[in-house]
């Protein structure tokens, strides 16, 4: 079949027609009377005029903060100093509401816009994040007191629960009772999990629990075998210690059982792997990893451990009265392998840990590092911790806000180096009723000063830990949420 090629042109489009078929538009020239085509949409450039709150916190129980400003309309992310909040809303052309995101740090809000990106004249302050170190004793009796703690937690943009899992203290528990379900030491609080209670409401409410585990300051071991007691050299003879006198002479009951023994530290750790075994925590933090004066412990077993190390030294023929560790070598020998004794046992808790849940952060508590006598070295620590919480407590010292982080956490930093977290615990107390008054007690300015200076002088401290010996009440959560502002 021969077919003829013929090119038409007509208006709007042009066409190859061809015998007996066709191709073409579909539109006629009287169809389609002349027309300007419509332009590109123009997107409005936004500007950012400001933001309230101007400072707040990150992560799961976050501040959430409006923006002010023009064409915010299809606004595609907010960046709070360069991390994007993954669900803020547009409310208007003039209104976003965004959240601060988890890992923020203080710096500009950046709106970004198809007509362009809008920042902030001023920057948005990320305050410190929070946990709360919380005495299950005074704290979480019943269900309703562990939902009053958590609601007050939460409204108080507080991230973490520090739970007491083990009693510190011998008060109103003796020390080592526990609060879980335990098949090794006594509950505290029979057919009441509180553990288990504030994991679960903790969970739903979005806040981290970290299980807070006292280590060698153990009434319940002390009382189980008597041949676990840390003993001390006091007047010439060795003895069990039970405790010491507070600066005011009074009496102090302290059982502390001797962090040397092997059948103690195996003691020890059955607790602690029976409560990550059985309980979905989400952090450990051990505590009274220490001896209690440079003369413990004394005990035969642990003289006799020590002398295989120093053969022919005698540690209860130690000048306690020079505590200058350069020139009193037979002391700085004694330091030394108490020290080394600690360190190696938190290394085997870490290796059973990890062995369980291989993600589970470990941390400690310690002592200011100037609290040498102590014989607690965090350099002993390093290599086994994921973070560590110096004791940095202004009323408890009755230091200067400037010791803070010029002395507890610049030597905490210079015991465990960079690779180490570190969140410093600081005593929370309302500023009308000191515990302690002798102490000189501490106000929100010089708590205010506090922040700024870890600011400035400490790089890589996101986190504080605040610790009230007594019962968080709503005045003392919202304490916390003040003392963090700037």
């Amino acid at each position: 079949m021969n077919l003829n090629l013929i090119w038409r042109t007509v208006p709007a489009c042009t066409v190859m027609a061809v015998t007996a078929l066709s191709f073409g538009c579909s539109h006629r020239a009287a169809d389609n009377p002349a027309q300007t085509p419509p332009g590109p949409a123009v997107s409005l450039v936004p500007t950012l005029s400001g933001f309230t709150p101007v400072q707040g916190t990150g992560g799961t129980v976050n501040t959430v903060v409006t923006l002010t400003g023009t064409n915010f309309t299809g606004a595609a992310t907010v960046s709070f100093n360069g991390v994007p909040d993954p669900a803020f809303t547009v409310l208007s052309p003039t209104t976003i509401v965004a959240s601060v995101p988890l890992g923020a740090t203080t710096g500009s809000i950046t709106v970004l816009t198809p007509g362009g990106t809008a920042v902030s004249a001023t920057p948005f302050t990320v305050r410190f994040g929070a946990e709360l170190i919380v005495r299950s004793s005074e704290n979480l009796s019943s269900h309703a007191a562990v939902l009053a703690l958590v609601q007050g937690a939460v409204a108080n943009h507080v991230q973490t629960l520090v739970i007491a899992a083990k009693q510190d203290e011998d008060d109103e528990f003796a020390s080592g009772t526990v609060f879980y379900n335990s098949s090794l030491a006594p509950a505290a609080f029979p057919g009441f999990d509180a553990l288990q209670d504030v994991l679960t409401e903790a969970h739903k409410a979005g806040l981290l629990v970290k299980a807070w585990m006292p280590q060698f300051h153990d009434q319940v071991a002390f009382q189980k075998n008597a041949a676990w007691a840390m003993q001390a050299l006091v007047g010439g003879s060795v003895v069990d210690y039970t405790g010491s006198v507070d600066a005011n002479g009074n009496p102090v009951t302290d059982f502390f059982v001797n962090p040397c023994s092997p059948d103690v530290q195996a003691y020890e750790l059955a607790l602690v792997k029976e409560l990550v075994t059985n309980y979905a925590i989400d952090g450990l933090v051990l505590d009274w990893l220490r001896y209690d004066g440079w003369n413990m412990d004394m005990s035969p077993a642990s003289i006799a451990a020590f002398q295989t190390v120093y053969p022919g030294e005698d540690p209860t023929a130690l000048d306690f009265t020079n505590t200058d560790l350069t020139t009193n070598t037979g002391l700085a020998h004694w330091q030394t392998w108490r020290t080394g004794q600690l360190g190696t046992y938190v290394a085997g808790l870490r290796t059973a840990v990890k062995a369980i849940k291989p993600n589970l952060p470990l941390g400690v508590f310690i002592l200011p590092p100037e609290f040498v006598e102590v014989g607690q070295d965090a350099a002993q620590f390093k290599a086994s911790l994921d973070f560590i919480s110096p004791m940095c407590y202004l009323e408890d010292w009755g230091d200067t806000p400037d010791w803070v982080y010029n002395t507890c956490i610049a030597q905490t930093l210079a015991k465990v180096g960079p690779g180490v977290e570190i969140v410093p615990a600081l005593d929370c107390y309302l500023d009308a009723q000191p515990s302690d008054p002798t102490a000189g007690f501490v106000t929100s300015e010089q708590y205010w000063a506090v922040n700024a200076g870890i600011r400035s002088q400490v790089s890589g401290v996101k986190t504080l830990n605040y610790f009230l010996y007594g019962t968080w009440t709503q005045p003392t959560l919202n304490r916390v949420d003040a003392l963090r502002q700037f």
